[in-house]
């Protein structure tokens, strides 16, 4: 019996080993709902990154574009200035033409 008595002293009587059994069962209930609202979260949190990732997949396919018109204009600009560098070289020597004719006629 002093076994018994020493046990009921350690872990309580039949009575408290029921309450003991609901409060464990409280605590496993609150876990459960803790790890699904943890697993809530990690799956929320894969959506926003999901949905990051395509918003910066497009960003980066814009300023792509972005660049080859800006490399464009830039290579048609190079060609412009040219042009123009031909074309003053052309009107310089079209006026002394005329300057010589002048002095000629």
């Amino acid at each position: 019996m002093l076994a018994r008595s020493d046990r009921i002293g350690l872990f309580g009587d039949e009575d408290l080993e029921a309450g003991g059994l609901a409060d464990r069962a409280r605590m496993v209930e609150s876990s459960e709902q803790k790890l699904k609202r943890g697993t809530d979260r990690i799956q929320e949190s894969i959506r926003v990154a999901n949905e990051t990732e395509s918003v910066g997949a497009g960003i980066l396919e814009t300023l792509s574009g972005q660049r080859q018109t800006m490399l464009r204009a830039r290579d048609n600009l190079g060609e412009m200035d040219e042009d123009m560098t031909r074309s003053r070289g052309i009107l310089s020597t079209m006026s002394r033409r005329v300057t010589m004719h002048r002095l000629i006629i």
